[in-house]
């Protein structure tokens, strides 16, 4: 978080006010922290949330409790990302949303290797049975893994593909494993040359040693991408942009996530005309409006740059620059602009 205020300071973006709240916080401490942002900052309106999914749902739940459908646009990270089990039964708080996804595209042939698993053919795995019992709540008689506590005996009607979804972060997890594969097997070619398998200069691993290898991996990953690792461990981020979006068909309300950016190490890409598609102004938000004729900015006890009340010159002062005041010479008087 700090990261990114100082990083928003650089752009010449100002964060108004920043608090914490933790996703299990009950519906008092929502209610709060939505009765602060509006009471006091009325005109900042876009709330840029660093948190977990079920974070911005309690939040989208305060603000229909507090009645203030429109007057927040939320901005989230991946956390939030396309999911649906967020914004279900508050789509019209969480419309008009912004947020971030981790970008992974989908492996069909992982459907084809998963969904074909069966108990029987899967024994290279130690631990499917007890994945298998768990999942269909049932018990495999027979084996060394039977699971008692489950009364229905499993049978042939089970099948993974019941309520499957492929999970949009498999594509990280298979290049997870395929790095530590590569860091593996390179560093057995440089410790073990000419051996099968581990040598005794492996025995144990040395963990510090390995991580050099992992850090210098560098292969096409599962998309077609180029895994590699900078100095801090990261591999290059690649994100989408989702716009949570209220779509008109047959009279009635539908939601969805629309594509509408993408960043990665080439830059931002961004199509603001789909955001701002049948939406009738762009929305402002802003800590404080401009100050009027003859009046002076004077930066709230406490508050950042951005926020300020805005104070009038007295009759005999002029307005020296945005911040002052200053009173004429004496038998002057300021001109019609107070300058």
């Amino acid at each position: 978080m700090e990261a990114f205020k100082e990083l928003a300071a650089g752009e010449g973006i100002c964060i108004a006010h920043s608090d914490k709240i933790y996703s299990n916080a009950g519906e008092q401490n929502f209610d709060k922290l939505l009765e602060k942002l509006r009471g006091h900052l009325p005109k900042a309106r876009v709330v840029a949330c660093f948190c977990e999914g079920m974070t911005v749902r309690g939040i989208l739940m305060a603000m229909r409790r507090k009645h203030l459908v429109g007057e927040f646009l939320l901005v989230g990270s991946d956390g939030w990302a396309d999911r649906y089990d967020v914004t279900d039964g508050y789509q019209q708080e969480a419309a008009g949303g912004i947020t971030i996804k981790l970008k992974s595209a989908y492996i069909p042939w992982f459907d084809d290797y998963y969904l074909a698993l069966q108990p029987d053919d899967n024994t290279r795995n130690p631990w499917f049975t007890e994945f298998w019992q768990h999942r269909f709540q049932c018990r495999l008689k027979g084996r060394a893994q039977e699971n008692t506590k489950y009364n229905r005996t499993c049978n042939s009607r089970e099948s993974l593909r019941q309520q499957y979804a492929q999970d949009t972060k498999m594509g990280f997890v298979i290049n997870a494993i395929y790095s530590m594969a590569y860091g593996l097997h390179t560093m057995q070619q440089k410790v073990c040359p000419g051996y099968q398998g581990l040598c005794d200069a492996m025995r144990p691993i040395d963990g510090r040693k390995l991580l050099e290898f992992l850090m210098r991996t560098n292969f096409t990953g599962v998309s077609g991408e180029t895994i590699r690792f900078d100095q801090n461990g990261d591999s290059p981020g690649r994100y989408e942009i989702m716009n949570f979006k209220r779509l008109g068909g047959d009279g009635v309300d539908q939601y969805s996530y629309i594509h509408v950016g993408s960043w990665d190490q080439g830059g931002l890409r961004m199509d603001d005309e789909e955001i701002w598609t049948n939406a009738s102004t762009i929305i402002q938000s802003v800590c404080s409006e401009p100050c009027q004729k003859a009046q002076i900015k004077v930066i709230r006890k406490g508050e950042v740059s951005c926020c300020w009340t805005c104070t009038p010159c007295k009759d005999n002062e002029f307005v020296f620059d945005e911040y002052t005041c200053r009173a004429c010479d004496l038998g002057a008087w300021p001109t019609d602009d107070l300058t």
